[in-house]
């Protein structure tokens, strides 16, 4: 989850574009790892062990340009530049909670998730740009069901990340 300054931001853009385009409002966040099938405090409590075994710091995430498609959930997302301990704490997890997901991991925070016209979309990119945060920290990973429609979803727990001695590592590709 993205630390509280830039989540009341990004959270506030998410509810301007819900009210706008009649789209379902969600948490803002970057999914680590989607298409766990425990039972939640399972997921939390594994995840809190982990994080301690791994030793998990706060990371502060680059967010790059907008970016859309036509996935209902990546309708229009800003992207985040992928580092290796991302992509190990996403390949660790996967491993441990037995996702076989054969989908690439592609890092990106979703604000608008819908089905848009092209035209209404490439409209909001222009209207977003530099709007959104150029980076967040990331503090905790937070677990949510994800049962049922966005509106629905909700928090089971979360983990804190230990805190360094210094300020978060800013992540910035190929480190």
């Amino acid at each position: 989850m993205p630390d509280d300054a830039a989540r009341t931001r990004l959270e506030r853009i998410i509810e301007d574009l819900s009210n706008t385009y009649c789209t379902p409002r969600f948490p803002a966040h970057v999914t680590l790892l989607a298409g766990v099938l425990q039972p939640a405090h399972d997921v939390v409590a594994t995840t809190r062990a982990l994080a301690t075994a791994w030793k998990l710091r706060p990371l502060t995430l680059d967010l790059g340009r907008l970016a859309m498609t036509n996935n209902y959930f990546r309708c229009l997302f800003a992207r985040v530049d992928t580092s290796d301990e991302l992509l190990a704490a996403h390949e660790r997890l996967k491993s441990c909670f037995d996702v076989r997901s054969t989908d690439i991991f592609t890092p990106h925070l979703s604000l608008l998730y819908g089905e848009l016209a092209q035209t209404d979309k490439h409209a909001i990119v222009a209207r977003l740009n530099h709007r959104y945060p150029g980076h967040i920290t990331v503090r905790e990973i937070a677990v949510f069901d994800t049962s049922g429609t966005p509106e629905r979803w909700r928090q089971v727990g979360s983990v804190a990340l230990a805190e360094p001695w210094h300020e978060p590592v800013r992540i910035k590709p190929g480190n």
